[in-house]
C-alpha cells in the first residue's frame, strides 16, 4: 500500500502520518495538491492510498481514512496465488 500526501511541510507530513497510523509508503510531491502526481494518478480525495503489485501496477484505489483491509487481503491473495 502506497499513500499520497499534500503536505507541504515534511514536520506536519510525518506529524500527521503518526497520528493516522500510517505506516505503509507514504509520499508526497510537496506541491500542497497541485502537482503532476495528484493530477497523473487522479488523486480525488485526501487521504487517497493505492495498492500496488509487484509489476507496479495499481491493483486497487482507496479513498478516505478506512480502506477495506478484507479487499486487500482478498486482491493480495489473488495476486500471490498467481506467481
Amino acid at each position: 500500500v502506497v499513500s499520497f500526501s499534500i503536505d507541504r511541510n515534511n514536520k506536519v507530513w510525518a506529524k500527521a502520518s503518526a497520528v493516522d497510523g500510517i505506516v505503509w509508503h507514504n509520499v508526497s510531491d510537496r506541491e500542497g495538491g497541485l502537482g503532476r502526481v495528484k493530477t497523473q494518478y487522479q488523486v480525488q480525495a485526501i487521504p487517497t492510498s493505492f495498492l500496488i503489485d509487484q509489476q507496479g501496477r495499481i491493483m486497487e484505489i482507496f479513498t478516505g481514512f478506512d480502506p477495506d483491509v478484507d479487499l486487500i487481503a482478498e486482491i493480495v491473495n489473488r495476486i500471490e496465488g498467481n506467481k
